[in-house]
């Protein structure tokens, strides 16, 4: 079968296939590719809605379906006219892809500085003319955003990334496609290359993935355009063909198999979606690579003349119709989500689910019956010139929006040292919790209390990034009273490995070990309550022992109470096993229960104007910092010697308030 693609109707995710004079049979494989589509950003919308874990491998589905039908386009251009005229290729891509792209960033700068955080400002700001070019994934690799950081230090841009590794295949691999198609016997050096490329691009995921930062992994071109040539690939193969040539010769048999493989492939899919994680090391070690091969696979296999099961799912007119307006909707729907949220809408849950898709949808659209089909269709910009004035006049605007917009004052609230205040506290030790069924340590327990109160001179302060943001105070209050203090804290690491390779007890472990300090002081973690109890009780063991083993008093505190609208923190079951190692071992373990400073949650814990706490409901701004510091000092004072305690006045408004961290994300305490 000989299928007629039009180039003017594709786009960066989602190219499309003409619809008119094709021949039979050649619709239902039509609708079964735009239902891919549909089906790849209805995962993303998911995901970025936090419904979905593995809805983000439906841009994978996305960059497959680009590098298939737009190496489709380039065969066929060649096969009918001998050659491939490569400025009318651009041009229409240009015209496909530029006037939606335009219009999101010119209303995205004013957007957010009406409706955004500064931090979101921001980003719209300096990543307006960079997706502008497609250069948006190496924008946010070179200035070290975290696409993973969606939920908690969300970017209205973040998104675009995809959109860039697909422009920049576009401009690159038209070339390629060029110059090694002139070469004898060029559809298999054709193939030779592509083979070559995917091996590099998945050498290059496996060499560059951190797992402490996955973003240049996950985002880089260079890793993630295996994708996108396995789709080309196929396409080189004429894979379409020679399944449609089985289906002829045997034609019962092919459907049956066809059959069973659609639905072994559709189902491998949905479990990957369902239960995938995107920081997991496995993903970046054939994981991606393997779900990019099956979506290929059934990319490739959709288009039987006689149809599959799978193949009528996929044609289902909702999903083809999403489909359809697919690109618009990818662009609009984050953006709409960012402005579209919980604190300002004033409910959450499926509510504000079905009414950030229904915005979503409305924008996508407004923008493909407004914008992108009367260009695409020649109804506007009729000529060549009075595009490229118009691409002109519109790089000019956004260009006059981002120097124009003013930029948000993000300085972080200054506070009054005099109002460090701590409530009164208790030094008794937690209640004795039963722990004949939650063994605690492989190190004997220590039953009585019989020793004098302990001299220390050195503290080590550890935890994740709330205890990283907590940390300028704690170090401050501590060395004013004359206490060797150190920190050593990791963001998103628990005591648990979150995936396997970071280690976390030679993290946490080896300043201890290096150090030899008096006490350790753990701040507890809700990252390690997404994994087992019995990861969690191995893990805690570990560390535990490791600390003690050593000579150090270990002393657990919990983490200030999150805004409950926004997250829940778990940390009851490593507080549990906490609790019943001190009641086990008292001279040697500590628990320290924070809520006696915090109480319940607020921002501004004293009302005196200034936050305590970040606008992201979890970490702490300079004041809450301060305010842990003093807590803390007075707690170690009430059981340790050896500590002078000065009063905030003497170190809460010194340069540690100036610390970056107080202003990432931007304005987070202003």
């Amino acid at each position: 079968m000989n299928i007629t693609r039009n180039p003017a109707t594709s786009h960066p995710t989602t190219p499309t296939v003409e619809r008119t004079h094709s021949p039979a049979g050649v619709r239902g494989r039509i609708s079964a590719l735009e239902g891919l589509r549909g089906l790849a950003v209805v995962g993303v919308l998911l995901f970025h809605d936090d419904r979905l874990s593995g809805g983000f491998l439906g841009v994978d589905l996305f960059f497959a379906l680009s590098g298939f039908l737009i190496t489709g386009l380039l065969i066929d251009e060649q096969r009918r006219n001998g050659a491939i005229a490569l400025g009318r290729f651009w041009v229409r891509r240009a015209r496909r892809l530029l006037p939606a792209m335009i219009v999101m960033l010119a209303l995205i700068v004013p957007l957010m500085y009406w409706l955004g955080s500064p931090s979101q400002l921001k980003s719209a700001r300096d990543g307006a003319l960079p997706a502008m070019v497609y250069l948006s994934n190496w924008q946010q690799i070179g200035q070290g955003s975290d696409y993973w950081a969606l939920f908690s230090d969300p970017s209205p841009m973040t998104h675009l990334w995809s959109l860039a590794v697909e422009g920049q295949f576009y401009i690159v691999w038209p070339l390629v496609f060029v110059a090694v198609s002139r070469l004898r016997h060029g559809r298999r050096w054709l193939c030779a290359v592509t083979v070559a490329g995917i091996a590099a691009s998945v050498t290059a995921i496996v060499l560059l993935y951190d797992a402490s930062n996955v973003n240049r992994a996950y985002i880089g071109t260079d890793t993630r355009v295996s994708a996108v040539l396995l789709g080309a690939l196929v396409a080189i193969l004429a894979m379409p063909a020679a399944v449609d040539r089985a289906a002829l010769r045997r034609p019962t048999l092919t459907a049956a198999g066809t059959e069973v493989l659609h639905i072994a492939l559709v189902a491998g899919l949905a479990w990957a979606w369902l239960s995938i994680d995107g920081k997991g090391s496995g993903l970046y070690r054939g994981g991606l690579l393997a779900h990019s091969a099956a979506a290929t696979l059934l990319i490739s296999t959709v288009g039987l003349q006689r149809p599959t099961i799978v193949q009528r799912l996929l044609s289902w007119r909702l999903l083809t119709a999403l489909g359809a307006i697919s690109y618009s909707l990818y662009l609009w729907h984050w953006p709409v989500y960012l402005i579209l949220d919980e604190e300002r809408i004033g409910t959450g849950g499926l509510g504000l689910s079905l009414l950030r898709w229904t915005v979503s949808v409305a924008a996508a659209l407004a923008s493909y019956w407004l914008v992108e089909s009367p260009i695409r269709h020649r109804r506007w910009l009729t000529t060549r010139r009075t595009a490229l004035v118009s691409i002109a006049a519109s790089v000019a605007v956004i260009a006059l929006l981002v120097v124009a917009v003013p930029r948000p004052d993000t300085t972080p609230a200054a506070f009054d040292p005099g109002s460090v205040v701590v409530p009164a506290f208790s030094t008794a030790p937690p209640a004795t919790v039963p722990v004949d069924s939650v063994p605690t340590s492989n190190t004997p327990a220590v039953t009585t209390s019989t020793l004098a109160p302990r001299t220390i001179t050195s503290v080590l302060w550890e935890g994740d990034s709330v205890a990283f943001d907590a940390a300028p105070g704690i170090v401050a209050a501590l060395s004013a009273a004359g206490l060797d203090i150190q920190e050593f804290t990791f963001v998103g690491t628990g005591l648990v490995d979150p995936n396997a390779d970071i280690q976390s007890l030679q993290v946490y472990g080896g300043p201890i070990l290096e150090l030899q300090p008096d006490v350790v002081i753990f701040q507890l973690s809700s990252w390690d309550a997404a994994h087992t109890v019995e990861d969690q009780k191995a893990a805690f063991i570990a560390f535990s022992d490791l600390v003690r083993a050593n000579g150090a008093i270990l002393v657990f505190v919990t983490p200030p109470p999150v805004d409950p609208t926004k997250f829940t923190s778990d940390i009851g079951y490593m507080r549990s096993l906490a609790d019943a190692l001190a009641a086990e071992n008292p001279d040697e373990v500590i628990v320290l229960d924070s809520a006696e400073l915090w109480g319940p949650f607020a921002y501004d814990t004293n009302g005196d104007g200034v936050p305590e706490r970040k606008n992201d409901g979890v970490h702490v701004c300079p004041q809450g910092s301060a305010l842990i510091g003093a807590w803390l000092l007075q707690q170690l004072d009430a059981r340790f010697d050896g500590i002078t305690p000065a009063p905030p006045a003497e170190w809460a408004n010194g340069l540690w308030v100036n610390d970056g961290r107080y202003d990432s994300p931007l304005g987070a305490c202003s």
